[in-house]
């Protein structure tokens, strides 16, 4: 698996919300590294796509972090029927944000191939609404790959375990990079998926082709974060029953039910 040297170029003091961990760890790369060359980076545009639904306890801090980045040039939020407050905080973002949102909750495939429909960059960066310590060194990591044409796929992970050769994460991390016109054909079968839209983007390249890359200190809220534990639990279970169909031959069932299983632990122990 091919790592790479994260490159960093941000004020971070302007991202409030960063753990001093994590700017210790920052700052130790940042110590080590050169900027990256503006001439890779003016080849290409690029668009991030983010799918929203009922992320209204995350969704500010995410927008604020990201509105900084200076790698993206287009942000493309789409609000998948939520039915909390989320669009009344996108709202105000208007005039940065391109806002789509959609009439009726389609999944989270749908959501992605509406930006993706609507997007004007080469290539397209996927991310979650409710990330927490999102920097410029996220995504530079997610970037890199592409902009220096070694890969035609990025996918960024959180590695929960040395020890465990099998990171579920990182076949279901929304976090990826994509060029736009790899996706483009796909875009009608894209629009059937929900939560297993993850394994089919999985499904459509060869793993030549594709970096997996671990994104330090980043991590999604978990469902009994943003939700009661009654909903956070069913919610749980239709992710697991929609994913498992989806899981390579390489993945057993008894791997994704473990790591579902885990989660649902955590609830009642964390909540």
């Amino acid at each position: 698996m091919n790592s790479y040297v994260i490159l960093i170029n941000s004020p971070y003091n302007q991202v409030a919300f960063i753990s001093r961990s994590s700017m210790t760890a920052i700052n130790h790369f940042h110590e080590q590294t050169a900027l990256p060359s503006s001439s890779l980076r003016n080849d290409h545009f690029i668009s991030a796509i983010i799918p929203v639904y009922n992320e209204e306890k995350f969704l500010a801090n995410f927008i604020f972090s990201i509105l900084h980045s200076t790698f993206i040039d287009e942000i493309i939020c789409v609000d998948d029927g939520s039915t909390d407050g989320s669009r009344e905080i996108l709202h105000p973002y208007a005039d940065s944000i391109h806002i789509i949102e959609l009439p009726q909750n389609s999944g989270k495939g749908a959501a992605l191939a509406a930006g993706i429909q609507a997007a004007k960059g080469d290539i397209v960066l996927f991310l979650d609404a409710d990330l927490k310590n999102l920097t410029e060194f996220h995504i530079h990591a997610l970037l890199q790959p592409l902009l220096e044409k070694h890969a035609r796929v990025v996918v960024g992970y959180c590695k929960t375990s040395e020890k465990n050769p099998l990171n579920i994460n990182e076949l279901i991390s929304g976090q990826r990079a994509y060029y736009r016109s790899d996706l483009e054909p796909f875009l009608g079968e894209m629009a059937t998926k929900r939560f297993g839209i993850e394994m089919y983007l999985n499904s459509l390249f060869h793993p030549a082709n594709v970096i997996s890359v671990p994104l330090m200190k980043l991590r999604s809220a978990y469902k009994y974060e943003k939700y009661k534990p009654d909903v956070a639990f069913t919610a749980y279970c239709r992710e697991g029953k929609e994913i498992i169909v989806n899981i390579p031959t390489t993945v057993t069932s008894e791997h994704f039910i473990t790591y579902m299983i885990n989660k649902i632990k955590g609830m009642f122990i964390l909540a």
